[in-house]
């Protein structure tokens, strides 16, 4: 009898975590890393040279995951060379079934003009979950500015993100549920498992513009998409890296503004330098990495 109660027992605690959703993936599948990822720090500047328009920028950001592959915390810090440097902190709090439930921020912003005058200001984010019987889900994130609400207000309004039961993200709109209407609505379309387009839908749920996805025997891809009055087209390679961006008019014609990218790596798989050069060869911008492992 207590090995059949035993049995009885597992099997539920089985079936109860086949419906579990969330977590949908971790941060180290997020953002694409291989191995045991402890902490990622980079460094990216653009060449002061190759720069048309505004100011060269400079990026620092350190993160940190836990050894589940969640974030944990991040530091990051951008730099123009004639404006303001703005340092943003962030911390990521977790439940027991490692379901993200609560963002913190904090932004510093030191202005050029005057050193000793810093402005900071505190946002973040609330989370909850809600997971059907049929496998499917949604997230659903409370955005807050300035202070932590003690009774947030769900009912008023809030970011979701609709998923179907394979993990897929289906939908991504703002939803008040008051009036049970929704707004800046993007839909996700999938052809054999792959996200193949990403469209947004107008309130009169009519698609009005969408980027498209096209892959390779080699699991590299192309993303399509739009900006102002061209058609901007990037090559990724399977682990989701820019190889290639290039500028297409309405007319067909590729511009002449083009960009590549050429990546090194470390033993892992992961990037540790990544230099995106201008077609004529000046290069734009320059990104090096440094990681930490369990």
């Amino acid at each position: 009898i207590m090995r059949r109660l035993l049995l009885v027992v597992l099997l539920c605690s089985l079936a109860g975590s086949a419906l579990a959703l969330f977590p949908v993936r971790t941060d180290w599948e997020q953002n694409h890393l291989q191995g045991k990822v402890k902490s990622v720090e980079s460094y990216s500047e653009d060449n002061p040279e190759a720069i048309e328009e505004g100011d060269p920028l400079t990026n620092y950001k350190k993160s940190f995951y836990n050894a589940q592959g969640f974030l944990v915390k991040e530091e990051e810090r951008d730099t123009e060379e004639s404006y303001n440097q703005s340092t943003r902190f962030h911390t990521y709090q977790y439940d027991d079934k490692n379901r993200l439930i609560e963002r913190n921020s904090e932004e510093v912003v030191l202005f050029t003009e005057n050193k000793d005058d810093t402005a900071p200001s505190y946002f973040g984010a609330l989370y909850q979950y809600q997971e059907n019987d049929d496998g499917t889900g949604i997230q659903k994130e409370l955005v807050y500015v300035y202070k932590k609400p003690t009774s947030p207000d769900w009912e008023d309004g809030h970011h979701q993100m609709i998923y179907d039961a394979k993990g897929n993200l289906l939908k991504d709109q703002m939803y008040c549920p008051k009036t049970h209407s929704a707004n800046q609505v993007l839909t996700y379309f999938y052809d054999d498992a792959r996200l193949s387009k990403v469209c947004d839908i107008s309130e009169k749920e009519k698609i009005e513009d969408c980027e498209t996805y096209r892959y390779f025997d080699d699991d590299s891809f192309v993303k399509n998409g739009s900006f102002n009055d061209l058609r901007v087209e990037i090559t990724y390679d399977k682990n989701h890296h820019e190889i290639k961006r290039q500028f297409i008019d309405k007319d067909g014609r590729v511009s002449n503004e083009s960009y590549k990218t050429k990546h090194r790596f470390d033993e892992q798989g992961n990037v540790i330098e990544s230099v995106m050069y201008n077609e004529k060869g000046e290069w734009v911008t320059k990104t090096t990495y440094k990681y930490e492992y369990y």
